[in-house]
């Protein structure tokens, strides 16, 4: 699951740069292909306009879940498919604030973005080209791992601290992550991934929740089980509710 914290990373570099550099907004693809110790590839599909984002990791299980995600209103919707049935899981990410944020979503999602690893990241000279794009290296350690990333500055977008999970990547300049791996300080554990990004004009119907999908908000529900129970209550039901897939 380490690898897919960069997920994260790239989704809000996507929307904060819309928001905050109208003239450089990233529109397209961006897939992610991760590898950990076991050696099965996961792959993850993000659908990138302006300020929604579409999540697809189906390519990895036919019963994943797609993950809409509007950083503008804070809207998020899990649409999935069981017995016949199609739901659409709609919460405000406001909700999610005193149970840990978005990470509340993602984490159930299957994405970690709980580490609390501290680092510290090493500019190098060396740079190279990754689906055309220049990238410079860095090295980055942290108590557990040992790892190296990629980064360009030329696909427009800016990528802010990758949630303090893989490191406090505030060191690290505004940029995309295309290459990265790491390996365990002590131990066999490793991972790598690889990310490529595809420009293209995106239809907008894509962020529209389909016809037949049935929408159950559970913004209120979440409110006043905060109120009234804890939050590790709210986060079994957040699990619970959402499919995984």
């Amino acid at each position: 699951m380490r690898t897919l914290v960069i997920l994260i990373a790239i989704l809000a570099s996507a929307t904060l740069w819309a928001q905050t550099t109208p003239d450089k907004v990233f529109e397209g693809n961006l897939v992610l292909t991760s590898t950990g110790s076991n050696g099965a590839p996961s792959k993850i599909k993000l659908t990138v306009k302006g300020d929604n984002v579409l999540i697809d990791a189906k390519a990895s299980s036919k019963d994943a879940p797609i993950l809409l995600m509007n950083s503008s209103t804070g809207d998020i919707h899990i649409l999935s498919e069981k017995d016949s049935q199609k739901i659409a899981v709609r919460l405000n990410s406001s909700s999610l604030a005193p149970v840990g944020g978005i990470g509340a979503i993602l984490n159930t999602y299957g994405l970690d973005v709980d580490g609390k690893a501290k680092g510290t990241v090493t500019e190098t000279t060396e740079t190279k080209k990754i689906a055309g794009y220049t990238c410079k290296k860095y090295l980055v350690k942290d108590d557990e791992y040992n790892s190296e990333f990629w980064v360009t500055e030329e696909l427009g977008m800016s990528l802010p601290a990758l949630l303090g999970t893989l490191t406090p990547q505030n060191n690290l300049p505004k940029g995309m992550i295309l290459e990265g791996k790491g390996k365990k300080i002590k131990g066999d554990g490793t991972f790598s991934f690889k990310v490529e990004p595809t420009k293209a004009p995106v239809d907008a119907k894509l962020f529209i929740i389909p016809p037949g999908y049935k929408v159950m908000d559970i913004t209120m529900l979440i409110n006043q089980m905060i109120q009234s129970s804890s939050p590790e209550e709210v986060k079994k039901m957040l699990d619970r509710m959402i499919p995984k897939g």
